[in-house]
């Protein structure tokens, strides 16, 4: 798919920083989900579930330590939340995506944590010692006389090397996925121009380890 057209008026930005601005600074998923800042009877409209809890304010006190301000519950600014990040939340929530991609890209916008690809990793097998500092030995004996080999424990796994890399290479391909779905159309983003992402598909690959 061809790039959307950039926009003068747009700004640049990846779409992983567009993931941080929508779930660090806008705070998508706790005001969409939450229906913070409608009123019950709105809230009740979406189907969000709610129901009046904690007489001395301690959930108040909570939800605004969660949001980091206050939500007075009355018109149009409160929790307002700009259109781009509601509609990347909403996308992200659409059929299009897993649950486990789903949940790659919320919770690096929440994080900014780029997924453990275990740079430098190899296999690694080492022997089993005891508390005095000597191998542990395994004897063909029961008198423990003839040591036949060292007792060794796994360190890393080709496996579990493996299991990282894909887990990386999955939330690359989501975070590719949501930009190309938001480039359809060329118009679902106002602010921004939405660009591919900045980190490699597969940074593992080329490099000497």
């Amino acid at each position: 798919m061809q790039p959307a057209k950039q926009k003068k008026y747009r700004h640049d930005i990846t779409v992983e920083n567009l993931l941080i601005w929508t779930y660090q600074r806008q705070k998508a998923d706790l005001i969409v989900e939450r229906g913070v800042g409608l009123l019950p009877q709105e809230k009740g409209a979406d189907g969000i579930f709610y129901k009046n809890i904690s007489g001395d304010g301690t959930y108040q006190v909570q939800r605004n330590a969660e949001l980091g301000t206050r939500i007075d519950c009355f018109g149009f600014p409160s929790a307002e939340i700009h259109p781009d990040a509601e509609f990347v939340h909403e996308l992200i929530k659409a059929n299009i995506f897993t649950h486990l991609e789903r949940g790659l890209l919320i919770d690096f916008g929440k994080t900014g944590l780029v997924p453990d690809w275990l740079p430098g990793a190899k296999p690694e097998i080492r022997p089993v010692y005891r508390k005095n500092g000597k191998p542990k030995m395994i004897y063909a004996d029961r008198d423990r006389t003839k040591p036949i080999a060292c007792e060794i424990e796994i360190v890393m796994s080709q496996d579990h090397i493996d299991f990282k890399r894909r887990i990386y290479r999955q939330w690359w391909g989501a975070l590719d996925k949501l930009c190309l779905e938001l480039w359809k159309g060329d118009a679902q983003v106002t602010s921004y121009n939405v660009q591919p992402p900045a980190v490699a598909c597969t940074p593992w690959v080329g490099k000497s380890e």
